[in-house]
């Protein structure tokens, strides 16, 4: 696996702003980014198994309590 990129890290912060899932919608607005660069972090993301899209529009983390540590809640 390779190591995460600034901005991929960046990305999953903007994720973990949320309990639950997130919406892409509100992940694009934290970052103040364009569609084409949201779409190549959540691929890269998907791809490397730390996230998942279950539903349309909408993500949310594979890694176990990735998002509680991210948050700083563990």
């Amino acid at each position: 696996m390779k190591p995460l990129s600034d901005k991929d890290r960046k990305f999953l912060k903007a994720m973990a702003k949320d309990d639950e899932e997130s919406s892409i919608a509100s992940i694009k607005t934290r970052l103040e980014s364009s569609d084409s660069i949201i779409q190549t972090y959540r691929k890269r993301l998907i791809s490397s198994g730390i996230i998942a899209s279950e539903r349309r529009g909408y993500l949310t983390f594979v890694v176990p309590y990735l998002g509680e540590y991210l948050r700083g809640a563990i």
